[in-house]
């Protein structure tokens, strides 16, 4: 007979058979842990379509995960501690500063931990792993992304965050970078978009000024150039709708 504690009621207990007991790890294998539901919301009834939102460390999350869709995932998306030195991660119950002489190595071994299980996920056939990064450790994730996946095409790209630029020292930034690890027959595809991204030939508006964005554009199809005051024209694509 074995006496049995309550996950749910730790003060619950039960007496079972042994030989009913079902086993799912042996001394010494690790135990995961388990998804809990606390709510759910529901906007489309009739849709077979449902989503999961985990509230949890991203590496244990990815560690139940992995243990349960082993290959089965066709995109992981990440957006990672960009390691600016300002307190906005933690490697070993404590954060990383720029101080830390150690800091990228942390950083480092932070993400291996992650990617190793992001791969296990991963259908090898067809899939993609997305990453976006800074300047700080763009070099080094790519060197990271190229050991742990050599066998799939790794591409970067640059994407506009702020057309005004960050203040600093030396050049202004205005863009991140993001990373595509490609596996299997994935490829970059042309997406065709709909008519109410057809450009727009509206060439002052006071909505356009506080709306314009032009990290947009290099995924639009069509492009209008706008003319904003006493600015220098910009290539642009607006969205009928919005205006």
């Amino acid at each position: 007979m074995a006496e049995c504690i309550s996950l749910d009621d730790t003060t619950s207990t039960c007496t079972i058979l042994i030989d009913d007991l079902v086993p799912f790890a042996t001394f010494g294998e690790p135990i995961y842990p388990y998804l809990q539901v606390q709510d759910t919301i529901s906007t489309a009834p009739d849709s077979p379509l449902w989503h999961s939102l985990i509230q949890a460390d991203n590496y244990h999350a990815l560690q139940l995960l992995a243990y349960l869709y082993p290959g089965k995932v066709d995109c992981i998306y990440i957006d990672p501690p960009y390691n600016t030195g300002a307190h906005d991660w933690k490697y070993n119950n404590d954060y990383v500063d720029s101080n830390d002489s150690y800091r990228h190595s942390k950083w480092l071994s932070m993400m291996k931990k992650r990617l190793l299980l992001a791969k296990k996920l991963l259908n090898p056939a067809d899939s993609v792993l997305i990453v976006t990064i800074d300047e700080k450790e763009y070099n080094h994730l790519g060197c990271l992304l190229e050991e742990l996946f050599p066998n799939a095409s790794t591409q970067m790209i640059s994407m506009a965050t702020n057309p005004k630029g960050v203040n600093r020292n030396g050049f202004r930034r205005c863009d991140e970078y993001v990373y595509f690890v490609l596996f299997g027959s994935a490829v970059p595809q042309r997406l065709e978009l709909s008519a109410e991204w057809a450009p727009s030939t509206k060439k002052d508006s006071n909505k356009l000024k506080k709306n314009l964005t032009p990290g947009w554009t290099s995924m639009m199809k069509g492009f209008s150039f706008i003319k904003m005051g006493k600015r220098r024209s910009l290539l642009c694509h607006i969205r009928k709708s919005r205006y």
